[in-house]
């Protein structure tokens, strides 16, 4: 058992390494609406469902791929 213990830290250490990072690029500024979202759903390539209820009454939005109401 002693023998699985130091390769086990060592891969387990090397996972950190291998995660990707992706810049957060803002593409599209969203309407006014959606100060706040709670959930999101892509009903189809240009089909985006949000849910907002961030202390008001819920309330579902849909908008394009471009954040168009």
């Amino acid at each position: 058992m002693k023998h699985y213990l130091i390769p086990g830290i060592l891969i387990f250490l090397c996972f950190p390494l291998l995660s990707q990072n992706f810049p957060n690029k803002k593409k599209h500024k969203l309407p006014k609406e959606l100060t706040e979202a709670s959930g999101l759903y892509q009903a189809a390539p240009d089909s985006l469902w949000w849910h907002n209820d961030g202390g008001h009454p819920a309330e579902l939005y849909l908008t394009n791929s471009r954040g168009e109401l």
